[in-house]
């Protein structure tokens, strides 16, 4: 008896794939018979172990989700955080749209040459 969640996570790894890698014949499409991929051999624990791995590996999938989402948010946060803690050129008033409360002067032009030394193309 086998879990198909524990054989959908299973058929993924690293160590199948390597073995359907070497059944594969081909030069510029791969193909793999039926019968040695039938005839191929895996590893695999009780069903109630089975069970456990899936359920722990379909747990790690949506934390990682989850977390990608989160990343994907704070990537748009510090967008957005350039866009306007950073004032373009173009701004009337050179002072940027969001500050923190204890700096209220206005921002000052200067050139890169003034801020760093260069010799030969190293800062």
């Amino acid at each position: 008896m086998f879990d198909n969640l524990f054989n959908s996570y299973n058929f993924r790894s690293p160590n199948f794939r390597r073995k359907m890698y070497i059944l594969a014949q081909g030069i510029s499409r791969y193909n793999i018979s039926k019968k040695a991929v039938l005839n191929e051999t895996i590893c695999f624990p009780k069903i109630s172990e089975q069970k456990q791995i899936g359920k722990l590996i379909k747990l790690m999938n949506s934390l990682l989700s989850l977390q990608q989402r989160k990343l994907e948010l704070e990537k748009q946060l510090k967008f957005f955080l350039f866009q306007n803690a950073i004032p373009s050129k173009e701004a009337v008033i050179f002072k940027p749209k969001i500050r923190f409360r204890e700096f209220q002067d206005k921002w000052k032009y200067a050139k890169l040459s003034e801020i760093y030394n260069t010799t030969r193309g190293a800062s």
